[in-house]
């Protein structure tokens, strides 16, 4: 899931931010932990969450971001409240974290009347922001413990 709400940033501002993307590694967190190494989460497998995430790995679903811009902001309207509800308790702080984010890109790219060549990068700073880092990693430690998936 963690691919998911990052790949909705990377195909909208990799000329603008390739390299704050980041990976699925683990990154390191304010305090200098590495999350992703140290979270340790039980769940189910078989929940709303997992099946979410399954749905979505090695989607191609956003993959046609720049030829309709305005079909890929709703696609992604549609999807965030299904994120944000189906998120469980340990990382449900961590969600509202990426899809903020998120929303917030959106919102610029909307602005810029659906432009991504005006996108600039105060515009993606969230990806900058060591706690939408961590939650990332959070989220991605979750689901490959809980869901058994790569995040």
């Amino acid at each position: 899931m963690r691919r998911l709400l990052i790949s909705l940033f990377a195909l909208t501002v990799s000329a603008v931010l390739v390299a704050a993307c980041g990976g699925g590694g683990s990154a390191k967190t304010a305090v200098g932990t590495t999350v992703a190494a140290t979270a340790k989460f039980s769940g189910s497998g078989s929940s709303s969450w997992c099946a979410l995430d399954r749905s979505f790995q090695d989607s191609n679903n956003f993959a046609n971001v720049t030829k309709d811009p305005k079909a890929w902001v709703k696609q992604v309207n549609d999807l965030l409240p299904k994120v944000e509800a189906a998120a469980p308790g340990p990382i449900k702080a961590d969600v509202a974290t990426l899809v903020t984010g998120v929303r917030t890109l959106v919102k610029a790219i909307v602005d810029d009347n659906y432009d991504f060549t005006k996108l600039t990068a105060d515009q993606g700073a969230a990806l900058q922001d060591p706690k939408f880092t961590a939650a990332g990693d959070r989220v991605t430690a979750y689901d490959k413990q809980v869901c058994g998936t790569s995040g």
